[in-house]
């Protein structure tokens, strides 16, 4: 809940008893203490209205600077809703102190005052209030300045009165005591192009442009390039850009992001990629809106692979996808009937700290549907703890515990052996580098030692064996939010979704899944099957699932198909094999039975096809 929607919403009671005794009562200290309290979002507006009331009764004057950063104070505060009600009730609580019969008795306004209550009118919808109020500053007597000039143009522009705004603009900012600056220039040309009136603006921006450019900027003429985009007009849209230059003004990357836009928006991707490399030339760094107007006009223009190749260019820039990229790519990629591909892009988003929402989840599934992939479609369910509460005294507590478990491991003999040089399994880690780091089937760490031990193991891995750039995250749809907020302040990403397992590797990953059920090891092997090579499991051994199967044919390990034939493509090595799980009855629930899995194979061959029967005869008999 933001902190608006609790200075609104709540009704606390806010009687005289609350205020200290009227002998020591200050109305300086008691606006300022209100004024904390509206930044901390718990002040009410009744409160508001009752420390007024106070005020009033002692009909003692409140220090100018106190009352300014009250009410400035208040129109900050975020919206929540669309009436605006923090700069409403800073205009309610400043009409009661203007009132004749409050008089000099509380405070007398400024011009600052004027300026912020003005401002508030068009935050709260209401610029016929503003100027209103702007003729009673102008009765005062008291002199305007720049702010009064801008705010009195940005209530005209609100107002729909941009003629008198421009007549404004051009010929009476002097009688306002001010003169016409970059501010001033933007307010009344983004009305105009607000207005699709953008030609309009373009000949006031070269009007201004030929008595010099001294007042401009690159945000005025950003102004103008966006509002001709939108209405169609490229070639003077790109005209503008160069003249912007021309005047020595460097493009930001606003401005050239309004230029590849409008590109992508004409498919002409040839001339937006000419844009992105001059972009870079100029020591101007592309941002997501930047990829975001590159993939979908690609997919637009049909260019799927080039989007994908944009997509990956923009991770390795260091540019983390939004969920609206993660979105765009996932539509341009069902629709080109690549759902299983979209449904790797759905599953980074939570390792990429996204929270699916609930387009994203609308696009996968109709992809799925498009392509008949109905048991696709059952695979991702949206998930929530099974304790949504948050302590944050048992957070703390959690974390104690996990971090002991972690100074455990680390100095257990089974964890140096993993930090030895130039061991199999060192040499291997290397080869796949790991970017990510995925804790599956970890249980509730709060109630169980061992699955504190898997997490701690899963903490100190990351954090000494895995490349530095390295994500983690974990899940068991047991977690409660104390587990989540605990995860989260050690580093570890939760999802927001149950895949059963089934989670596509979009980057070589280690998988460590303690003590999971044979069938969950199927889900991920099936749905990384084509590239195993990228994936490294640290899990039950896969070797004992084969040894089991053939005791029990009809058992879970002989169910477990796709495991029992990854158990031959795989150099196993077991993490005990050295009677490193002597550590004591905790160690040995937490790690044994434990191997680590790599898979020599080519990327894109289908393994199940490779192993003959004869390899898998004590299958023929159970299938």
């Amino acid at each position: 809940m933001s902190r608006l929607h609790l200075l609104l919403l709540r009704r606390s009671s806010f009687s005289t008893s609350t205020l200290p005794d009227s002998r020591s009562w200050c109305p300086g200290a008691a606006f300022d203490a209100a004024t904390e309290r509206v930044r901390a979002g718990t002040l009410s507006p009744e409160e508001a209205h009752n420390l007024l009331d106070e005020l009033l009764r002692h009909a003692t004057p409140v220090p100018e600077c106190s009352l300014r950063d009250f009410l400035v104070s208040l129109a900050r505060a975020p919206d929540h809703d669309n009436r605006r009600s923090g700069p409403a009730l800073a205009i309610a609580l400043f009409n009661r102190v203007c009132r004749e019969d409050a008089g000099a008795r509380l405070a007398q306004p400024t011009v600052c005052t004027y300026n912020i209550i003005m401002d508030c009118c068009c935050r709260a919808r209401r610029p016929d209030l503003g100027l209103a109020l702007f003729g009673r500053l102008l009765r005062t007597g008291l002199k305007t300045n720049q702010i009064t000039a801008n705010t009195f143009l940005k209530c005209l522009c609100s107002a729909k009165r941009t003629d008198e705004a421009v007549d404004l603009l051009l010929h009476r900012m002097s009688e306002l005591g001010s003169v016409c600056d970059a501010f001033s220039y933007s307010i009344v040309l983004k009305s105009l192009c607000d207005n699709s009136m953008s030609l309009r603006a373009l000949d006031l921006l070269h009007t201004v442009a030929k008595g010099g450019t001294r007042s401009l900027n690159v945000v005025v003429y950003n102004t103008v390039i966006s509002g001709l985009f939108k209405e169609g007009l490229v070639s003077k849209a790109c005209k503008l850009f160069h003249e912007m230059m021309q005047q020595g003004f460097a493009p930001d990357v606003m401005a050239y992001n309004s230029v590849i836009h409008a590109l992508c928006k004409a498919r002409a991707m040839d001339k937006a990629e000419l844009v992105i490399r001059q972009m870079v030339h100029n020591g101007v760094q592309p941002n997501n809106v930047t990829y975001n107007c590159m993939i979908h006009g690609y997919f637009t223009s049909g260019q799927w692979k080039e989007a994908a190749k944009m997509f990956k260019q923009m991770t390795k820039r260091g540019l983390i996808p939004d969920i609206f990229t993660c979105n765009s790519f996932m539509t341009s990629l069902c629709k080109h009937g690549k759902s299983k591909e979209a449904a790797e892009i759905f599953d980074s988003m939570t390792t990429k700290g996204h929270k699916p929402d609930i387009i994203s989840y609308t696009i996968l599934l109709h992809g799925y549907a498009s392509e008949g992939s109905f048991v696709d479609m059952m695979g991702h369910k949206p998930w929530s703890p099974s304790d949504p509460s948050l302590d944050p005294a048992r957070v703390a507590r959690l974390l104690a515990r996990v971090r002991a478990a972690i100074s455990r491991v680390e100095a257990s003999r089974l964890y140096r052996r993993f930090l030895l040089p130039n061991t199999p399994l060192r040499r291997r880690l290397a080869q796949l580098a790991p970017a990510r780091l995925s804790l599956l089937g970890v249980g509730s760490f709060e109630s169980s030692p061992a699955a504190r031990l898997q997490l701690a193991l899963a903490a100190l891995l990351r954090r000494d064996l895995l490349p530095g750039s390295a994500t983690a995250d974990l899940f068991d749809p047991v977690l409660s939010a104390v587990e989540c907020a605990a995860a989260a302040a050690l580093g570890f990403a939760v999802p927001s979704l149950d895949d059963g397992g089934r989670c596509r590797v979009a980057e070589p990953t280690l998988f460590y899944m303690p003590h999971c059920e044979a069938s969950l090891y199927d889900a991920l092997l099936d749905a990384n099957w084509a590239q195993l090579r990228r994936v490294c499991v640290l899990g039950n051994s896969f070797r004992r699932y084969a040894l089991q199967a053939e005791e029990n044919r009809s058992g879970p390990a002989a169910k477990a198909k796709l495991v029992l034939q990854a158990e031959q493509l795989a150099w196993e090595e077991r993490v005990d094999e050295a009677g490193d799980v002597d550590e004591g009855d905790g160690f040995a629930r937490a790690f044994n039975e434990t191997s680590w899995h790599f898979f020599e194979v080519d990327d894109h061959v289908d393994q199940r096809k490779e192993i003959s029967p004869e390899a898998l005869s004590f299958q023929k008999l159970s299938l």
